[in-house]
């Protein structure tokens, strides 16, 4: 019988932490150091366009397509894949004590952002993972509207969110990469007000998804590939002896700014 248990965490990493010599972190099984990565190369996000007050729901949806195609596209040594699936059918997600569904969703939260994460939290990536292979299965990305105003401008003021910005950050976590020390990097753990560096891949973020995810070739030491999707699910059963999906919650994108008034 499979067994599952939740873990939502934001796990940040200091500013004035030591930098490593890897150019890019990947975030690992609790308590181990079995990488986390997906068996597919072809996943699908189901977009709530319609759950932010701040935004047109067709700008919501182009802006976290931009983020999709900054990922898929990058170095060109790639086959990574994030297809807009549409709406999703509610708006559970494995934050919120939703079960995991195998669909990965992109929701804002207007009304209610959990406490433990704190208000400055901007959005929060967690995914569903088999303990044995680390192999991901399950990938939510919340984005705290209580708290927060969002933007799709060009330039946004110093009291919005770009949200571009946010989501290629998000995006890189749902892939299953952690924090870097590195300020100009995506995967930096911070946001200054109006920033939209994040929008564009550093050249660490680049070697990354190259590196994790090469073109025609296996993630290296990780699981085996899947057949692409034939549904509207973004992976497989979690089922087999021995599967043991649990819930990782990613360090958040911490801002310093005003809150939402």
């Amino acid at each position: 019988m499979r067994t599952l248990v939740t873990l939502v965490a934001a796990l940040a990493i200091s500013v004035g932490a030591a930098g490593r010599a890897r150019a890019y972190e990947r975030a690992t099984v609790t308590g181990d150091t079995t990488p986390l990565a997906w068996a597919r190369r072809d996943l699908g996000l189901r977009i709530a366009e319609d759950t932010s007050r701040d935004l047109a729901p067709v700008d919501v949806r182009d802006a976290v397509r931009r983020s999709m195609t900054t990922w898929t596209r990058a170095g060109g040594c790639t086959d990574i894949v994030l297809v807009d699936l549409g709406t999703p059918p509610d708006l559970r997600t494995n934050l919120l004590g939703g079960a995991p569904d195998l669909e990965n969703r992109v929701v804002f939260r207007e009304d209610a952002w959990p406490s433990e994460l704190g208000p400055e939290t901007l959005a929060i990536t967690t995914l569903v993972y088999r303990r044995s292979t680390g192999e991901i299965l399950d990938a939510d990305i919340d984005l705290n509207a209580l708290d927060h105003s969002w933007s799709v401008a060009a330039v946004p003021s110093l009291e919005t969110t770009d949200l571009e910005n946010t989501i290629t950050h998000e995006v890189g976590h749902l892939l299953g990469f952690a924090h870097v020390v590195d300020p100009d990097a995506t995967m930096f753990a911070s946001s200054d007000p109006g920033d939209v560096v994040k929008r564009d891949l550093a050249t660490d973020d680049v070697t990354a998804v190259c590196e994790v995810y090469p073109a025609s070739r296996r993630t290296p030491g990780g699981v085996g590939p899947r057949p692409p999707l034939t549904s509207g699910c973004a992976v497989s059963s979690a089922g087999g002896a021995g599967v043991i999906p649990v819930l990782l919650g990613l360090a958040a994108l911490i801002v310093r700014r005003r809150r939402r008034s």
